[in-house]
């Protein structure tokens, strides 16, 4: 075959894929790692991250750089609902938050937190109620 009759090459798509290596379980310590006296970092709990983010989406919204939480749904391919769920988070009491965004802080509330009984707890509108729940 002559150059002439060749045809065209296809064009060239290339893809980026981010693979990380997410374990469920940290990888068990290392023994040059043992008595070096440096404490390891801890995890941020779920519940943590996700009151944080309702608060980062609410500043976002009072700051109009989104007009609401249907445009923050929308942005993060997350449901209505779920967004809904998260920015309730920011309806309970000043110290439920603060226990669980700083869990080891002197008005630490002891406690292990589960989404689905903060979004009950959030439902209460008195805030001893929520603290006393």
């Amino acid at each position: 075959m002559s150059d002439e009759q060749r045809p065209a090459p296809a064009p060239r798509i290339e893809f980026k894929v981010a693979i990380g290596n997410r374990r469920r379980h940290p990888a068990p310590a290392m023994a040059g790692n043992r008595g070096t006296g440096a404490a390891a970092p801890q995890a941020i709990p779920r519940v943590a991250r996700l009151l944080a983010l309702a608060h980062r989406w609410q500043r976002l919204i009072d700051q109009g750089q989104v007009e609401s939480q249907a445009d923050i749904s929308r942005v993060t391919g997350l449901s209505r609902a779920r967004v809904s769920q998260i920015m309730e988070l920011q309806w309970l009491a000043p110290a439920v938050q603060e226990s669980i965004l700083v869990p080891n802080g002197p008005n630490a509330l002891r406690r292990p937190w589960l989404e689905r009984a903060l979004r009950r707890i959030a439902t209460r509108a008195a805030w001893a109620d929520q603290v006393a729940e």
